[in-house]
C-alpha cells in the first residue's frame, strides 16, 4: 500500500501469496487508487486501524488535539470492492502532541484502541467500545500516564505495538539500535464484554416462542425470562416471567460467548449447547423443563460430547434446514459458505449422530460468519439464510427451499436498517407464528425493540385499540412499489395485515430507494389527534410514540 504524502490518496497492491513464477517468489498485484484523500490528510495525520473490528483496516484521518476521523472498510470477504463509509467524528482527541498518538488493540477485542506515549515509552490511553453506530466507538479512559505501562525510559519511537504471540492482543516491543527486539508480553486483561453479549432468545419452555435468555459472561450461567407476550397490564406492554426469581436456572458450564441454545433432540425445548472456541466441539445438556427439586428449578442432562466440530466455535449455528424438527450443525466458512451436518437424532442410540447434507450448502455471499444467522423468515419450519449488514443493519434473506434446488433463492431486502448496527440486531420468534421477528438490542443494557414478522393481530382473543403499522410490497402491472400501510383494530375484532382491503387502512407512499418510515404518522387520524407518531432518524432508533399501545410490523 502507498500513501500519497501530499493528499492521502491510498493505492493498493493485493497480496496474492507466495509464487515462485514472481520475482522475489510473492505475488501483489496492482489493484490501483482505493481512496483519493481527504483535505490535510498526509502520511503524518494517516492511520489505518480496525476501528470496528471486522479484520479490516480502516481509513482514519487525526486532526488537531488527536481528533479522529473515520471512513469505515467495507467490502465483501476476500473482495477487492473496498468502499469507505465516512462514519465522522469519532474522537475529540486526547493529545496535542499527534506523533505520541497510537491506535493498537491491547484488550485483544479485535477494535483497536487509543493509546498515548509519555516521555519514557509510558502508556496511558482509551479503550474502545462500540456503541449502536458500527464504527463510531465510545473511548473509555483508562485514567493518567503509565497506566498501561510504565515505559522503559526509551524513545517512544523506537516502540512498536504488535501481537507477536497470536493472542490477539499488541505486545511492547523496542527496537534498539542494532535493530534487535526486545519483547514484553501483553498479559493485561479486561473485561469488554457488555450486556448484549449475553442475550439469547431460545425456546426454553417448549410453547412454540422464543424466550429471553441472559448469559452470565464468566460462567454461561442462564437467566431466563419466559415470553408471555403483549399484555397491557405491563408497562412495556409486553409480558416476560422470570424462571426462579430472576436467578440462574443453571450454573453454567462455559464462558457465556460460547454458549447457544439448540433443539438437539426434537422435544420442542431448547438445549444448552457449548461451543469449544477453537475446534466447536459440541457439548450438549438436555433441557428437560422444571423440577422443583433442583436448586436453579430446571432440570438439564448431560450428555457430553456429541460433535467434534470443524473449526472455530464462533462460526457455528444451530438451526432446523431440513424441518424434520431437529436443529442441525452449521459451519459457516469465511465467505459465508457452509457445511452442514444433519442432525438424525435417535433416543436409543450413542448421542452422535449427524449426516453430512452437501445438496444443502450454501456457497457464499462473500460476508464474514458474524454477520449470518438461520432463522425462519417465513413460517414454513425450515431456517432461513440471513444476512444483517454490519454498517446499519439492513437484512437480506435467502429462502431456504430444500429439498428443492437450488437450496437457497434470494429475496429483496426484508429491512432496511433502523438506525442501528448489525452488531446489534438479533432474530427471534416472538408470536405463536413460527416467523423470526427483527430484534434491536441495547448493547448496554439488553433493553429489546421489535420490528413483528406478523399477518394477524397480536393476543388472543382480540384486544381492542391496537395499531399495526407495516410495510406493504407488491407488484402493480411492472412496477415494484411499497408502502406504509396502518391497521386499527376494533373491540372484540381481529386485524389481517396481510390483507390487501382491510378495514381502516391509511398509506404513506415511499420510493424502493427510500422505504424508511415516514417522519410523522399523525396524520393517519389512528384514535384522533392521539394516534401513533414514529420518532426516529438514521442516527435514533426507531420508536412510537402514543398513549395508545402500538405494534410495529416488518
Amino acid at each position: 500500500m502507498i500513501v500519497n504524502p501530499q493528499n492521502g490518496a491510498v493505492k493498493i497492491w493485493w497480496n496474492y501469496g507466495a509464487d515462485e513464477s514472481w520475482v522475489n517468489g510473492w505475488k501483489f498485484v496492482d489493484g490501483g487508487q482505493i481512496a483519493s484523500g481527504v483535505p490535510h490528510a498526509n502520511w503524518a495525520t494517516l492511520r489505518f486501524p480496525d476501528i470496528n473490528g471486522d479484520g479490516r483496516a480502516d481509513y482514519v484521518y487525526i486532526g488537531a488535539g488527536g481528533s479522529l476521523k473515520h471512513w469505515m472498510n467495507t467490502g465483501t470477504v476476500g473482495g477487492q470492492d473496498v468502499v469507505f463509509y465516512y462514519q465522522g467524528g469519532i474522537a475529540t482527541g486526547g493529545t496535542s502532541d499527534i506523533s505520541n498518538l497510537v491506535l493498537a488493540d491491547v484488550d485483544g477485542d479485535g477494535r483497536d484502541d487509543y493509546l498515548i506515549w509519555d516521555a519514557q515509552a509510558g502508556l496511558t490511553g482509551f479503550l474502545n467500545q462500540p456503541t449502536r453506530r458500527e464504527g463510531v466507538p465510545v473511548y473509555v479512559n483508562q485514567g493518567p500516564a503509565k497506566t498501561l505501562a510504565d515505559g522503559i525510559t526509551q524513545d517512544p519511537k523506537d516502540i512498536r505495538l504488535a501481537d507477536m504471540d497470536g493472542d490477539g492482543k499488541d505486545d511492547y516491543a523496542y527496537i534498539d539500535d542494532n535493530g534487535a527486539i526486545w519483547l514484553w508480553y501483553n498479559r493485561g486483561d479486561a473485561d469488554t464484554s457488555m450486556a448484549i453479549d449475553g442475550i439469547r432468545f431460545a425456546d426454553i419452555d417448549g410453547d412454540g416462542i422464543e424466550d429471553y435468555v441472559w448469559l452470565h459472561p464468566d460462567t454461561g450461567a442462564p437467566t431466563v425470562f419466559l415470553n408471555k407476550g403483549p399484555n397491557d397490564d405491563d408497562a412495556l406492554g409486553w409480558l416476560w416471567n422470570p424462571i426462579n426469581n430472576g436467578n440462574p436456572i443453571a450454573s453454567g458450564a462455559g464462558p457465556g460467548s460460547t454458549v447457544q441454545f439448540g433443539d438437539i433432540d426434537g422435544d420442542g425445548k431448547d438445549d444448552y449447547l457449548v461451543l469449544d472456541p477453537k475446534t466447536g466441539e459440541l457439548h450438549a445438556y438436555l433441557n428437560k423443563g422444571p423440577d422443583d427439586s433442583k436448586a436453579e428449578k430446571w432440570l438439564w442432562d448431560p450428555i457430553g460430547s456429541i460433535a467434534t466440530g470443524l473449526g472455530p466455535g464462533a462460526n457455528v449455528r444451530f438451526a432446523d434446514i431440513d424441518g424434520d424438527g431437529y436443529d442441525d450443525y452449521i459451519f459457516l466458512k469465511s465467505n459465508g459458505g457452509t457445511t452442514i451436518y444433519r442432525n438424525v437424532w435417535e433416543t436409543d442410540k450413542p448421542p452422535s449422530s449427524w449426516t453430512p447434507l452437501p445438496e444443502a450448502d450454501a456457497s457464499g455471499i462473500g460476508q464474514r460468519p458474524e454477520e449470518i444467522d438461520f432463522v425462519d423468515i417465513n413460517g414454513d419450519g425450515k431456517a432461513d439464510y440471513v444476512w444483517t449488514r454490519a454498517r446499519d443493519g439492513a437484512a437480506r434473506v435467502w429462502l431456504n427451499n430444500y429439498p428443492n434446488q437450488p437450496t437457497w433463492l434470494e429475496q429483496p431486502e426484508i429491512a432496511g436498517g433502523f438506525g442501528v448496527s448489525g452488531n446489534d440486531v438479533r432474530y427471534a420468534i416472538l408470536q405463536n407464528t413460527g416467523r423470526a421477528s427483527y430484534v434491536a438490542v441495547d448493547r448496554t443494557n439488553g433493553a429489546i425493540s421489535a420490528w413483528l414478522n406478523s399477518c394477524v393481530q397480536l393476543g388472543d382473543p382480540p384486544r381492542p385499540n391496537v395499531v399495526f403499522i407495516g410495510l406493504r410490497e407488491m407488484f402493480t402491472g411492472s412496477i415494484w412499489a411499497r408502502s406504509w400501510t396502518i391497521f386499527e383494530s376494533t373491540t372484540g375484532n381481529t386485524v389481517d395485515v396481510c390483507d390487501d382491503e382491510p378495514k381502516g387502512t391509511f398509506t404513506a407512499t415511499t420510493t424502493l430507494a427510500n422505504p424508511t418510515f415516514p417522519t410523522d404518522l399523525g396524520e393517519f387520524d389512528v384514535h384522533g389527534a392521539e394516534g401513533c407518531t414514529y420518532s426516529g432518524s438514521r442516527d435514533e432508533p426507531a420508536r412510537i410514540l402514543s398513549i395508545t399501545r402500538c405494534f410495529i410490523a416488518a
